[in-house]
């Protein structure tokens, strides 16, 4: 098996038969120490067991005698552990027949700290076919997957703890490649993607990619050293600015591994950290617990949708119980899309919206539906030709148009249309007073009006009180006809224009407003309104 060494065979082996011999730490943790890096650390348990005999035999003189350090351990004496002190066993979790069986309550922390829904798997099995079953149970398809790691921030306080002790060593220290454990000592994360991922590829006929859309997550966790990094952040447990997600109170996972926690580590001065942690470390009394699951970075589905109906909401509307409206916009775009990328969940995004009685006519909305962990591949153009005549011809009243993926970046451009779109609209009015030549005259010839709208009374109930500074860029009229007070008004406005509240005024929340600019005493009345065009490019 081929690597790079990055230190001398020496210098390797010494360090190596310290850390063997004294610290009790596993074959990869030395190697990580002597700066080895690449596939070396993907050597089978077998290869592994025996490296730590060589060195222990290295130099074979009285000092191969010296006995461990097991003095002060927490857990019981005559308790035996393979459990490697300074990785708590992460990179051993292959190495064995069995891992720890996690409790009901560590599974749940895990699962409350993660914050997402998806289940994670205890892996009970050391082995790397243990781990692919658990992915494929998931049934994703894919081409390419990458290790998503969490750590417990314990093994980066172990880490300093063991790079101290060798560093007080006068034979040791010399041998040390530099000055900072960050540096000079492999990373841990590092170490065990050689160790898994690519034994992980070849069971799952796969390939390792940082850009995969696969992620496949690994978890490490160890309660029993969960409090051991908080000493670095105060007497505040959680730290300035720090994230902190707790389990059960019962179950405290601590913090996970992180460059904040390594930065902190590092910075603390070797007395002051010997104070609060046991330099060397002591070996644990059972390694970490592992976890897996499989998940797929977010996908993203585009287009423009059309409204030709009213009585539609935008996202499912249901107060008290009751639903309003026949259907939704979304549920009828994911009821044509999602079967086709089997997911967990979907998120509707669109470049504003609009009210349940208003129809969106023209090329239509831009919008985007954000799709979490879909297992399919992204379906072929033709298929998304298929899903948008399927539901233009479904008749319920909302059509799709260039119904296709789009990417992350795409939603960049539905955030800032909100604030920097225009749109244009058709507003069914009766006026309280006669439309005449003057009326129409008055309202063609208004350009660049600014109006103040004061929260409308129909949406205060959820949207801060404010006055908001809105722009009609122009407007024109024509007669109802047979209906003398019965006018036809298009308008192109700025985004977020209450157009409603522009006609009717709100009892004065708007002004100015359209009977005050036609010198009408009485307010004027709105019966339809429709979106003609949304202005933005898109996809």
């Amino acid at each position: 098996m081929e690597h790079v060494p990055t230190s001398t065979p020496c210098t390797c082996r010494f360090l190596c038969w310290r850390l063997v011999v004294a610290v009790q730490a596993c074959a990869r943790c030395c190697l990580r120490f002597a700066g080895e890096s690449g596939d070396i650390y993907a050597a089978p348990a077998p290869e592994c067991g025996a490296l730590k005999a060589a060195l222990s035999a290295t130099n074979g003189n009285a000092q191969a005698s010296e006995p461990p350090i097991t003095e002060g351990r927490a857990d019981n004496a005559d308790t035996k552990t393979e459990a490697c002190p300074v990785c708590l066993g992460v990179l051993q979790c292959m190495d064995s027949g069995a891992l720890p069986s996690p409790s009901s309550d560590v599974t749940t922390a895990v699962q409350h700290a993660s914050g997402n829904p998806q289940p994670w798997i205890p892996v009970t099995t050391a082995s790397i076919a243990a781990i692919a079953e658990a992915v494929k149970q998931e049934d994703h398809e894919f081409d390419s997957f990458w290790l998503d790691i969490s750590l417990p921030g314990s093994t980066q306080v172990r880490q300093q703890a063991v790079w101290h002790w060798l560093r007080r060593d006068a034979a040791a220290a010399p041998a040390l490649p530099g000055h900072s454990p960050s540096v000079d000592v492999t990373d841990l994360k590092a170490a065990l993607r050689h160790t898994l991922g690519e034994p992980l590829a070849q069971q799952l006929c796969s390939r390792q990619d940082p850009d995969a859309e696969l992620r496949i997550g690994l978890t490490f966790a160890h309660p029993a050293t969960a409090a051991e990094a908080d000493f670095l952040f105060g007497s505040n447990s959680k730290g300035r600015g720090a994230k902190r997600k707790r389990g059960p109170a019962h179950v405290q996972l601590g913090r996970s591994a992180s460059d904040a926690l390594a930065q902190a580590a590092a910075k603390m001065l070797e007395a002051k950290f010997g104070e609060e942690v046991r330099i060397p470390p002591l070996p644990p009394a059972q390694p970490a617990f592992v976890f897996v699951r499989a998940k797929r970075e977010a996908v993203y589905v585009g287009g423009y949708y059309r409204k030709l109906q009213r009585d539609i909401s935008h996202s499912p509307f249901i107060i008290d119980g009751v639903r309003l409206g026949r259907t939704s916009i979304q549920e009828e775009l994911e009821r044509v899309v999602l079967p086709h990328l089997r997911c967990d969940s979907s998120k509707f995004i669109s470049a504003g919206r609009e009210d349940m009685d208003v129809r969106m006519l023209g090329s239509g909305r831009p919008f985007v539906l954000e799709i979490a962990n879909a297992r399919a591949r992204m379906p072929p153009p033709e298929c998304f030709d298929s899903m948008a005549a399927s539901l233009n011809e479904s008749g319920v009243g909302v059509e799709v148009r260039k119904l296709q993926p789009v990417n992350r970046d795409t939603l960049k451009l539905i955030k800032a249309g909100e604030q920097e779109k225009q749109k244009s609209y058709l507003a069914t009015c009766r006026l309280p007073c006669l439309v005449t030549p003057d009326v129409l005259d008055k309202i063609n010839a208004t350009e660049n009006l600014v109006l103040q709208q004061r929260t409308p009374t129909r949406v205060e109930h959820r949207r801060a009180m404010l006055v908001r500074q809105k722009t009609i860029y122009s407007m024109s009229a024509t007669p109802v006809p047979d209906d003398s007070h019965g006018l036809m008004l298009r308008l192109r406005t700025q985004a977020g224009t209450y157009i409603k509240e522009f006609v009717h005024s709100d009892e004065g929340r708007t002004t100015p407003h359209l009977s005050s600019i036609l010198g009408c005493q009485e307010p004027a009345k709105i019966l339809d309104l429709d979106v003609l065009e949304v202005h933005m490019d898109f996809v």
